[in-house]
Protein backbone atom coordinates (compact mmCIF):
# COMPACT_ATOMS: atom_id res chain seq x y z
CA UNK A 1 0.00 0.00 0.00
CA UNK A 2 2.69 2.42 0.51
CA UNK A 3 4.18 1.84 -3.02
CA UNK A 4 1.21 2.90 -4.16
CA UNK A 5 0.67 5.99 -2.19
CA UNK A 6 4.18 7.11 -3.36
CA UNK A 7 3.35 6.55 -6.96
CA UNK A 8 0.15 8.14 -6.30
CA UNK A 9 1.79 11.13 -5.17
CA UNK A 10 4.07 11.59 -8.01
CA UNK A 11 1.42 11.49 -10.34
CA UNK A 12 -1.14 13.72 -8.68
CA UNK A 13 -0.63 16.96 -7.66
CA UNK A 14 -3.81 18.15 -5.93
CA UNK A 15 -3.88 17.30 -2.26
CA UNK A 16 -7.77 16.38 -2.03
CA UNK A 17 -7.65 14.53 -4.91
CA UNK A 18 -5.02 12.81 -3.56
CA UNK A 19 -6.50 12.03 -0.19
CA UNK A 20 -9.79 10.89 -1.60
CA UNK A 21 -7.73 8.38 -4.18
CA UNK A 22 -5.46 6.93 -1.70
CA UNK A 23 -8.71 6.90 0.63
CA UNK A 24 -10.62 4.47 -1.95
CA UNK A 25 -7.12 2.62 -2.23
CA UNK A 26 -7.15 1.77 1.10
CA UNK A 27 -11.03 0.69 1.22
CA UNK A 28 -10.68 -1.60 -1.82
CA UNK A 29 -7.56 -3.29 -0.27
CA UNK A 30 -9.25 -3.33 3.23
CA UNK A 31 -12.34 -5.22 1.76
CA UNK A 32 -10.77 -7.82 -0.66
CA UNK A 33 -7.68 -8.38 2.14
CA UNK A 34 -4.62 -7.76 -0.58
CA UNK A 35 -1.50 -5.83 -0.55
CA UNK A 36 -0.31 -6.33 -3.92
CA UNK A 37 -2.94 -4.03 -6.68
CA UNK A 38 -2.02 -6.98 -9.50
CA UNK A 39 -4.51 -9.51 -7.05
CA UNK A 40 -7.35 -7.60 -8.20
CA UNK A 41 -9.76 -7.71 -11.22
CA UNK A 42 -11.64 -4.87 -12.62
CA UNK A 43 -14.99 -6.03 -12.20
CA UNK A 44 -14.66 -6.98 -8.83
CA UNK A 45 -13.50 -3.95 -8.23
CA UNK A 46 -16.25 -2.35 -10.09
CA UNK A 47 -18.81 -4.53 -8.54
CA UNK A 48 -17.87 -3.18 -5.04
CA UNK A 49 -17.88 0.15 -5.16
CA UNK A 50 -21.64 0.08 -7.08
CA UNK A 51 -22.77 -2.18 -3.87
CA UNK A 52 -20.90 0.54 -1.65
CA UNK A 53 -22.09 3.66 -2.76
CA UNK A 54 -25.62 5.25 -4.02
CA UNK A 55 -24.15 8.52 -5.81
CA UNK A 56 -23.42 9.00 -8.97
CA UNK A 57 -20.63 11.24 -8.46
CA UNK A 58 -19.21 9.27 -5.16
CA UNK A 59 -19.22 5.89 -7.75
CA UNK A 60 -17.92 7.74 -10.40
CA UNK A 61 -15.01 9.29 -8.02
CA UNK A 62 -14.14 6.17 -6.72
CA UNK A 63 -13.77 4.24 -10.02
CA UNK A 64 -11.17 7.39 -11.29
CA UNK A 65 -9.20 6.56 -8.18
CA UNK A 66 -9.26 3.39 -9.31
CA UNK A 67 -8.60 3.45 -12.73
CA UNK A 68 -5.54 6.19 -12.11
CA UNK A 69 -3.90 3.44 -10.37
CA UNK A 70 -4.41 1.04 -13.05
CA UNK A 71 -2.79 3.13 -15.49
CA UNK A 72 0.27 4.00 -12.99
CA UNK A 73 0.96 0.58 -12.75
CA UNK A 74 0.22 -0.43 -16.15
CA UNK A 75 -2.39 -2.63 -15.90
CA UNK A 76 -5.76 -3.23 -18.54
CA UNK A 77 -8.32 -0.64 -17.06
CA UNK A 78 -10.45 -0.38 -20.33
CA UNK A 79 -13.59 -1.65 -18.14
CA UNK A 80 -13.58 0.95 -15.50
CA UNK A 81 -12.81 3.79 -18.49
CA UNK A 82 -16.33 2.20 -19.78
CA UNK A 83 -18.00 2.35 -16.26
CA UNK A 84 -16.64 5.55 -15.82
CA UNK A 85 -18.16 7.17 -19.47
CA UNK A 86 -21.26 5.23 -18.17
CA UNK A 87 -21.76 7.48 -15.16
CA UNK A 88 -20.48 10.49 -16.78
CA UNK A 89 -23.36 10.20 -18.56
CA UNK A 90 -26.20 8.82 -16.45
CA UNK A 91 -24.49 12.06 -14.01
CA UNK A 92 -25.19 14.35 -17.10
CA UNK A 93 -28.71 13.06 -17.76
CA UNK A 94 -29.60 13.45 -14.30
CA UNK A 95 -28.23 17.02 -13.98
CA UNK A 96 -30.37 18.16 -17.40
CA UNK A 97 -33.78 16.47 -16.15
CA UNK A 98 -33.24 18.12 -12.55
CA UNK A 99 -32.48 21.22 -14.75
CA UNK A 100 -35.75 20.97 -16.61
CA UNK A 101 -37.59 19.94 -13.28
CA UNK A 102 -36.57 23.74 -12.29
CA UNK A 103 -37.54 25.84 -15.21
CA UNK A 104 -39.70 28.81 -14.25
CA UNK A 105 -42.85 29.10 -16.33
CA UNK A 106 -43.03 31.88 -19.02
CA UNK A 107 -45.41 33.63 -16.40
CA UNK A 108 -42.81 33.49 -13.74
CA UNK A 109 -40.08 34.54 -15.51
CA UNK A 110 -42.39 37.52 -16.34
CA UNK A 111 -43.48 38.39 -13.04
CA UNK A 112 -39.93 38.43 -11.88
CA UNK A 113 -39.17 40.46 -14.52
Amino acid sequence: MAKVKDLLKEHIPKKNTLVSYVRTIQQVFEYFKVQDIHELLEQDIIDYIEKQYESISTIKSKLCAMYKVYEIFNLESELFKNKIDYYVNKQTIHQDKHKELNKKTVAVGNSII
